[in-house]
């Protein structure tokens, strides 16, 4: 499944924005709303525990969590609050 598709399977809210980018072999989802967001990692090590797809699903999972829990603010420098999902 492609990575827009299983973000509208996640179920987020149309004014929210979700992307993925590659930092080394690290996942960085990003969820933005507005001037409020935050970013998850998920490591090359949970990324191999879990596999692609999981991993994706498990990172926007919690995510959309964030989403419904309330956003924090951006910070001043631009920079997000940051989540972390490690492999065991």
């Amino acid at each position: 499944m492609k990575f827009q598709e299983q973000v509208r399977a996640a179920g987020f809210p149309d004014e929210v924005d979700v992307t993925r980018r590659e930092d080394g072999h690290d996942r960085i989802f990003r969820v933005t709303q507005g001037n409020y967001g935050a970013e998850l990692v998920l490591t090359a090590e949970a990324c191999q525990m879990y596999g692609e797809g999981p991993g994706t699903a498990l990172a926007l999972t919690e995510l959309r969590k964030a989403v419904d829990r309330g956003l924090p603010a951006v910070h001043l420098d631009g920079t997000l609050e940051r989540l972390t999902l490690v492999g065991d």
